[in-house]
């Protein structure tokens, strides 16, 4: 059985999407990205989002649309990328505007790259490798991400 209609058959039993947290989800889009199903993944992380309810998660739920607009951006969809990441910065919520906080931080850091990204695959043909994966954005480690491995990505100039 493929991976995707797995995926679909989980997710289409009302019970067994209620059981479904977001990381399920998150692994899910995730996986869909790395077997280049760009269509699958996007979808994955925006029934990730959808799942959220209101006031929670507010930082994974971003985390995910940073994630959906990479997707979207790797799928060469550079307009429905800027889209969906202007759709996640209007979404932010007021906490995020205060200085210090090492977790928004991180992930604000990440949308700057995803930016970035959508920037420079604007009318760009060949391949091009992000420096951030998808998942980073989301993921529930990344204080420790941007600490370690990834801190070179974002250190501010």
């Amino acid at each position: 059985m493929r991976p995707q209609f797995r995926w679909a058959q989980l997710t289409s039993d009302p019970a067994n999407k209620a059981t479904l947290d977001v990381f399920a989800y998150r692994r899910a889009g995730i996986s869909a990205a790395r077997l280049k199903r760009w269509n699958d993944a996007e979808q994955i992380f925006r029934d990730a989002i959808i799942s959220i309810p209101p006031g929670q998660f507010e930082l994974t739920k971003f985390g995910l649309q940073i994630d959906a607009a990479l997707v979207a951006s790797l799928k060469k969809n550079q307009s429905r990328a800027s889209e969906i990441l202007a759709e996640a910065v209007l979404s932010l919520p007021p906490e995020t505007a205060v200085e210090g906080d090492l977790c928004w931080d991180a992930v604000h850091r990440i949308a700057v790259e995803v930016c970035k990204t959508i920037e420079t695959s604007f009318g760009k043909h060949e391949e091009f490798d992000p420096r951030i994966k998808v998942g980073d954005a989301s993921s529930p480690v990344l204080r420790s991400l941007i600490k370690s491995n990834l801190a070179k990505l974002y250190v501010m100039s």
